[in-house]
């Protein structure tokens, strides 16, 4: 579960911001709160929803979770001369060349955990790791950069177990020390790195697509679970059928068949002629690809349609039912850039109300995501510490901040409130020239 991620100097982001799901004393609706009998006053919210105006930051948020879990998973492959990919805020003349920051606080079976590290796009500077087991504090290790050596100088503490040396030596200056750990199976740093690479877990609402998860496609009893979410969200689909066929090839596109299907099949066909090449293996069948039908009940009758044939709303939400049944089954933190692409409010509402449910999310799953859909703004599907603002400054820098901070009254209208200006994080629309619309 994640308490708390900030960052600093990260894109849009200059000063440091906090994200934090450590939930309030607020006595209000207690089921969107986890309550943790291990670790003492501390409790955490099961959700977390942004609200901003566009380019105002919203999902650059989400972009440093996705960078921080793709850098600690691959970072141990890198070689001498690969850049890190991250990228400082760069309308400052000097924060463009200052090092950026992350930090997560969170808990890994049942411990207390903190990790960070500051990284430029040559190296990481430092790198750190603390576990609080019984509340009270345990240096695992820390790592800083000493310019004068050119090397990075480490400190363990007495309760990290592993090969320090042999690790230190294994670790480039662009990689990170928690991955090259997890790499050479060191039980404390694999661990954590689990943490991040199965509990941490983002996605674009926009560009997912169901093809993404046809692993869990072929698992039955995982597919009558996703058959429930598509049942209770009212499409008229009574049952989800996945059958195995081979990609013929050799058939002929129909000669008014849509460009982007011609080029997609045939830049298939090659990537997969070429990846036979490289791995030395002699196609002698089509390649298998799944096939998705919805099944729709009228009456007596039973009418499958390919899912292509599918709503927009009816795909998006399809193929989003995986990674959120996934967080709910496993007790993942899920964040979702735009969750309410293509999908009704009262839907999105539900999904939410999914995460809010303890006798559905008995893991402890966690949503964050971002919307402009302004009719979650109620205080009866949200606490007030659950709703977060992205605003961008006048001097282009962005930073996020908690609907606490405005004090708002337990019955206050939120949406008005808001499309009104109250809390900030809306755009300040000016007035379009009408000389715009006239020609000549």
């Amino acid at each position: 579960m994640l308490i708390n991620f900030s960052f600093k100097n990260f894109k849009g982001f200059r000063d440091e911001q906090v994200l934090s799901l450590v939930a309030s004393k607020d006595k209000k609706y207690t089921n969107n709160v986890i309550e943790l009998d291990n670790i003492k006053d501390l409790n955490l919210l099961r959700s977390v929803v942004m609200y901003g105006a566009n380019a105002s930051g919203k999902t650059t948020v989400l972009d440093a979770l996705n960078f921080c879990t793709r850098f600690i998973r691959e970072s141990a492959k890198y070689g001498p001369s690969k850049k890190i990919p991250v990228k400082p805020f760069m309308l400052d003349a000097d924060s463009k060349s200052e090092p950026v920051e992350f930090e997560f606080a969170f808990i890994q079976e049942n411990v207390r955990y903190q990790y960070g590290f500051v990284v430029t796009r040559e190296r990481v500077l430092k790198e750190w790791l603390m576990s609080y087991p019984k509340g009270r504090v345990r240096k695992l290790f820390y790592r800083e950069y000493q310019e004068s050596t050119d090397k990075s100088l480490y400190e363990f503490g007495t309760y990290f177990q592993g090969e320090k040396n042999k690790l230190k030596e294994l670790t480039g200056p662009n990689s990170l020390f928690l991955s090259t750990g997890a790499v050479f199976n060191t039980p404390q740093l694999v661990k954590v790195y689990k943490w991040f690479i199965e509990k941490l877990y983002g996605v674009k609402a926009r560009d997912l697509n169901s093809r993404m998860f046809s692993h869990f496609m072929t698992d039955d009893e995982y597919l009558a679970k996703i058959q429930e979410l598509i049942k209770f969200a009212d499409f008229g689909i009574n049952t989800i059928e996945v059958t195995e066929v081979r990609m013929n090839f050799d058939k002929e596109l129909p000669d008014d068949a849509p460009s982007k299907i011609v080029s997609f099949t045939e830049a298939l066909r090659t990537f997969i002629e070429d990846a036979a090449e490289v791995a030395n293996i002699e196609l002698d069948e089509d390649p298998i690809v799944l096939k998705v039908e919805m099944v729709h009940t009228i009456g007596d009758t039973s009418i499958p349609l390919s899912l292509e044939e599918e709503s927009a709303g009816t795909q998006q939400y399809f193929a989003l039912s995986f990674p959120i049944l996934d967080a709910l089954l496993n007790g993942h933190v899920l964040f979702v850039d735009e969750l309410d692409s293509s999908l009704h409010p009262l839907l999105v509402q539900s999904i939410v109300n999914l995460f809010h449910n303890p006798s559905i999310n008995t893991k402890g799953a966690q949503l964050i995501f971002n919307t402009h859909d302004t009719t979650l703004l109620n205080l009866s599907l949200f606490r007030r510490d659950q709703i977060w603002f992205v605003e961008k400054d006048q001097d282009a820098s962005s930073h996020i901040y908690s609907l606490l901070d405005y004090s708002p009254r337990k019955d206050e209208a939120l949406e008005k409130g808001y499309l009104q200006g109250r809390y900030g994080a809306i755009p300040f629309l000016g007035i379009v020239p009408k000389e715009v619309f006239q020609i000549g």
